[in-house]
């Protein structure tokens, strides 16, 4: 009776499953159903996570964005104003009396060298402007390639004129870079 029972209780468990899957073949949603709901429950997730990271991307694209449109607005107003220089000259020769003569006890005729000085610092007054009359300034923009020999063939048609140049613009070797404005004294005919 044993066996009898127990097969009896097995076969009604295997109909049974036969019946639940039966069932459940027939309730199965269709593909398209299962991929709806995952793709809903993907977005759902994306969209309530992570909402810092929205706001960095957002930030990072506006930045570069706003940078530019303020550059553009700020380039818009800005004009261009020229400055002009006068080139007189910028330093005075002096000459320098020797210690000498200034350690020379004063003789008696201390009237007549004050009266000559005044007529010295006149001549040189004069002499001065009228070097600056006679020179003319040139402004150079040295090239690539350019040296100051040939600067000096170009302006003196010597090698003299590198000595010039340099002791004109405080140069302390004849190395030149591109771009460097170099002021050029070029003597008049008339002297």
């Amino acid at each position: 009776m044993n066996h009898d029972q127990a097969e009896s209780l097995r076969e009604l468990v295997e109909q049974r499953d036969e019946m639940v899957q039966q069932e459940d073949v027939l309730s199965l949603p269709s593909r398209r159903e299962v991929h709806r709901q995952k793709k809903s429950k993907k977005r759902v997730k994306w969209k309530l996570k992570y909402p810092l990271i929205r706001l960095l991307a957002l930030f990072f694209i506006l930045l570069p964005i706003s940078m530019l449109s303020i550059y553009y607005a700020n380039d818009d107003s800005k004009t261009v104003t020229v400055v002009t220089r006068s080139e007189t000259g910028s330093y005075e020769q002096i000459d320098i009396a020797p210690a000498e003569e200034k350690a020379a006890p004063p003789s008696s005729e201390p009237s007549s060298q004050k009266k000559d000085r005044p007529e010295s610092d006149a001549q040189k007054e004069n002499k001065a402007s009228d070097k600056q009359k006679k020179q003319k300034i040139i402004t150079h923009t040295v090239q690539e390639n350019e040296t100051l020999y040939s600067i000096a063939m170009k302006y003196y048609q010597s090698d003299k004129g590198m000595e010039m140049i340099k002791k004109w613009n405080h140069l302390k070797s004849a190395q030149l870079h591109k771009g460097q404005v170099l002021q050029i004294p070029v003597m008049d005919a008339e002297k």
